[in-house]
């Protein structure tokens, strides 16, 4: 029970204890850059170099939004935020976080269709300006305490245990939708999945939602948050949420939500939420599917016809997305590969498909490239064919020798490229004004593009390389049309939404008609020609499966229906608030408004925010500490200072660290000076001195992916100048000893490279990863007292069981220290407070060396998604088999300490925020023969 009280009050507390000997390092910068800064009254927009054409565009919308995108929270005026721009992103995204407070836009443009239809940076300009107003609004009240106790980490623990993420993407994507005139609440393929589970059974829990579940793939936050959040203004008022939040910060705590929902509306928010379900159910209940059995979730997504047979990607609970080929005799796997159905979709031709793998920069984490995969049908290999580069959507040319894909180039320019199979360059089709977003070859010069104009309004257009000229076939509108796909005919089949669906539709470039191809009852996808006849995937309550139909039966449709704000229906599915479009009046002009009163200046790394602290804290690892942190808004300069009481020596110290981490190695300042205390003779005496020591920290991170693998690798070094005072010995000075001076130098390793592992693993199915360093004390003379030296490794082995998310887990460690008396002791590592250093069951003691080896058999039992009220959710029931042994040398004494034994883990959710395991564990030692049980306990809380 004492461990897992211990365990309980790291994990509440002190969610930055050392658990490890090790440290990853933070790599959210970009790569050194030019950085300007333009302002107004409401945003200090920080930006490198090459976006200056857009800076301008991008104040200007913050300034638009500013006048309606707080009103529903009381905030007329809103305070001044500081947004930086990541331009060298591969991925579209976007955040708002303290610690500085800020926003950040990750300048990738909106080449899929995920988010909607509005321009990038205008639908950033409403969902993140939203994420500001909330964290804005949600300071006051009993929360400030939180702010003047723990800073912008006490802010960050108030809203963790008080609110949920839903309520602020909900919110967020219903500003996008009320105030424009796209926003994904617009968008049908937004609320498709969740459509798909109401008209497939029982609504899920409450807790099913927030904590997550094995049984079947739910929506995420942004999605039943829109619905909640939208249900709630429409019966409430446009001042519920505010006033909602207002009571929370007058008290929060986990269960405030709940509480606070029935002071305000007399309703209990369970029957809220279930009624709110059942509405959408009820509306949509005319699309009820009769001819799909119940199953697990299961996708069949993105066929096609190549070499005489069918292609597509497949995947489950199960398993990873994988390529199969579709035989006589059934279907047959190719190969895993990374797949997102809105993100990288599959082009297949002859024996190749072609893919979009998003890859990191192995420095810095706001830099990344958009690869083009090319894989062979035939044996399953896939290779990169291209690198550091943003190629997207990528489509086989008529012949397939060659490939046609989007590229979002350094100067924020969106062009076709032909690429040949080997990865080279052919030629550009650009044309002046347009985002070129996907290209389908029509013949060897001609294509079918969708284009993009400044104000993000898409169009299906016809072009041809060598030519600044292009044929509208579609006109412009906010329709959310995406993935073309053409024949030798001069066809073509899109994807577009209509009337509250997701819909294939076919259109002749000659003649310009326009055909409907799919009635979809949730939505449809993907769409490929197959002679006469379209392939397809069809959305269902269980996942997707791929569906066929007569290019006979398409129906006539005249253009004008899927442009103008016809498309939109009048159900849920892209109305549910019935709001009439909002368009953004003489939005093109916002590029080049006002730019007079935008002066540019150069913002360097070294400004006030890098030395203004944003959070500190009380705990330091197993004790307690003042800690200060301070970073600049780049975050490539930081600092933390640190003074207070060591806990595994009960002794005093302070210590600095000062970080920089614009360039590649991350170098850090450290200084440190503390008291300290060892035990000796057994333990039969104390032995106490004072120590201080200065020097340089060098670190050397690198993130690598090799398509469903993903490896991180680090290399640390540090040097540092460390001084002793004379030793006292139970408080008596200890004859002969002196002040002394040592060189201590450390060096370490972190190594990891795993695959991507299906929704219901418990261990990564295949890797290896690995951890080791090497610590010196030596002195500058021969006056100085003996130094020390100590080792430290840990490596583990991940394999596949013997069954569907069965694991193994091989796992070796051990340390060595110099032997013998009178050397330096070097302080004591944090492990693990609830964890065993040696085999299971038996005591950690100091030793001069030992070796541990592991094996664990992990398995699932059972997914009860049973909750007990807000308290705990019970996700997952797992059993662990293990056996361990270890071998300690302490000077002349040697010991195996052997065990093995079984674990009951339950994975839970406490107050729907904290991951916590629960396990009970039996335990049989070797020697001596006894066996005995323990309730054991761990977290990963990550809030933070």
């Amino acid at each position: 029970m004492k461990k897992l009280l211990l365990s309980m009050l790291v994990a509440l507390l002190a969610p930055t204890a050392a658990l490890s000997q090790y440290e990853v390092v933070d790599n959210s910068q970009s790569p050194p850059l030019q950085w300007k800064t333009i302002e107004n009254e409401y945003v200090k927009v920080i930006y490198p170099e090459a976006f200056r054409p857009k800076a301008v565009y991008v104040a200007n919308l913050i300034k638009h939004n500013a006048a309606v995108v707080g009103l529903s929270y009381g905030i007329t005026k809103p305070k001044k935020v500081t947004l930086i721009i990541r331009n060298e992103v591969a991925l579209p995204n976007g955040f708002v976080a303290r610690a500085p407070r800020r926003t950040e836009w990750f300048n990738a443009g909106a080449y899929s269709p995920m988010v909607g239809s509005l321009e990038w940076l205008q639908i950033l300009s409403i969902h993140e300006y939203r994420h500001v107003q909330q964290m804005d609004d949600f300071n006051k009240n009993t929360v400030r305490y939180f702010d003047y106790l723990l800073g912008d980490l006490g802010l960050n623990l108030a809203d963790v245990i008080s609110k949920k993420p839903w309520m602020a993407e909900g919110d967020a994507v219903y500003a996008e939708t009320k105030y424009t005139d796209g926003g994904r609440g617009r968008s049908p393929r937004f609320l498709t999945r969740l459509k798909g589970i109401l008209l497939g059974g029982e609504t899920p829990s409450y807790d099913q939602f927030v904590n997550g579940t094995y049984r079947d793939v739910l929506v995420n936050q942004y999605v039943y948050g829109y619905v909640l959040i939208s249900r709630a203004y429409q019966k409430y008022g446009d001042d519920f949420w505010e006033k909602l939040t207002d009571k929370i910060t007058h008290g929060p705590h986990p269960f405030r939500l709940e509480s606070a929902f029935k002071e305000l509306t007399g309703v209990e928010f369970k029957t809220f939420y279930y009624e709110t379900f059942s509405e959408l159910r009820e509306a949509w209940k005319k699309d009820a599917f009769t001819d799909v059995p119940k199953t697990e979730y299961s996708v069949s997504f993105n066929p096609k016809i190549a070499n005489g047979h069918m292609y597509y990607v497949k995947f489950d609970m199960n398993t990873v997305p994988a390529i199969y080929k579709s035989t006589a005799q059934g279907e047959e796997k190719v190969i895993d590969v990374p797949y997102s159905e809105d993100l990288s979709r599959i082009d297949y031709s002859g024996t190749h498909a072609v893919y979009t793998d998003y890859v990191p920069h192995p420095r810095y984490g706001f830099e990344g490239s958009a690869n083009l995969t090319l894989v062979d049908l035939n044996d399953g290999s896939q290779s990169y064919i291209t690198s550091h580069r943003r190629l997207y959507n990528p489509k086989f040319s008529t012949h397939g020798k060659s490939i046609l894909a989007a590229e979002y180039t350094d100067k924020m320019a969106w062009n076709i490229q032909e690429i040949s199979l080997e990865g080279k360059n052919l030629r550009t089709l650009s044309l002046k004004g347009l985002d070129l977003l996907e290209a389908a070859a029509l013949n060897a010069d001609e294509v079918i593009a969708i284009a993009s104009d400044n104000t993000g309004h898409k169009a299906l257009i016809q072009a041809r390389f060598g030519s600044d000229q292009y044929k509208v076939l579609l006109p412009f509108s906010r329709n959310n049309i995406f993935w073309l796909q053409t024949n030798t005919n001069g066809e073509a089949l899109f994807e577009a939404q209509y009337k509250g669906a997701n819909e294939v539709f076919h259109i002749n470039s000659a003649s310009g008609a326009l055909k409907q191809c799919t009635q979809s009852r949730i939505s449809s996808y993907a769409p490929s020609f197959d002679g006469t006849s379209v392939l397809y995937t069809e959305e269902t309550p269980y996942g997707a499966r791929t569906k066929k139909a007569d290019l006979s039966a398409c129906s006539d449709l005249a253009s004008s229906q899927l442009v103008d704000f016809n498309y939109l229906g009048d159900n849920p599915s892209d109305n549910y608030n019935k709001f009439p479009p909002a368009p953004l009046k003489d939005q093109a002009s916002l590029y080049t408004a006002n730019a007079d009163q935008y002066p540019e200046t150069d913002y360097g790394m070294l400004d006030a925010r890098g030395f203004t602290p944003h959070s500190w804290n009380f705990f330091g690892g197993r004790g307690l500490a003042l800690t200060v942190m301070t970073d600049n808004y780049l975050r490539d300069f930081g600092s933390a200072i640190t003074i207070g009481s060591d806990g595994e020596e009960n002794t005093p110290f302070t210590s600095v660290k000062i970080d920089f981490k614009r360039y590649w190695p991350v170098v850090s300042l450290l200084g440190d000076i503390r008291n300290r205390a060892a035990d000796v003779n057994m333990n039969t005496q104390e032995l106490t001195w004072r120590e201080g020591s200065y020097g340089l920290g060098v670190a050397l991170p690198y993130t690598f992916k090799n398509h469903t693998y993903s490896g991180y690798l680090q290399l640390d070094y540090s040097a540092k100048i460390l001084k002793t005072e004379s030793y006292r010995l139970d408080k008596v000075s200890v004859p002969g000893s002196q002040a002394s001076t040592y060189v201590d130098q450390k060096a370490g390793v972190l190594f990891s490279y795993t695959k991507s592992a299906q929704p219901r693993a418990i261990l990564p199915p295949l890797g290896v990863d690995l951890q080791a360093f090497y610590e010196d004390a030596s002195g500058v003379s021969d006056e100085e007292a003996p130094g020390s030296y100590r080792t430290f490794g840990q490596a583990r082995l991940y394999l596949p069981g013997f069954l569907a998310n069965n694991g193994i887990r091989l796992t070796g460690n051990g340390q060595e220290n110099r032997e013998g008396t009178g050397n330096y002791i070097f302080p004591t590592p944090a492990f693990n407070p609830v964890g065993y250093i040696y085999s299971r069951g038996f005591d950690y003691l100091p030793a001069d060396r030992f070796v541990k080896g592991s094996f664990e058999y992990m398995f699932p039992l059972t997914y009860p998604d049973y909750n007990l009220g807000a308290w705990i959710y019970f996700k997952r029931l797992y059993g662990n088999l293990y056996m361990d042994h270890t071998k300690v040398v302490l000077g002349n004494i040697h010991a195996n300490l052997n065990s093995y034994g079984a674990e009951l883990i339950a994975q839970t959710v406490v107050f729907r925020f904290l991951p916590v395991d629960f396990g009970f564990r039996y335990i049989q030692k070797v020697e001596p023969a006894e066996g005995e049980g323990e309730i054991f306990l761990g977290t990963n809380l990550a809030v933070f």
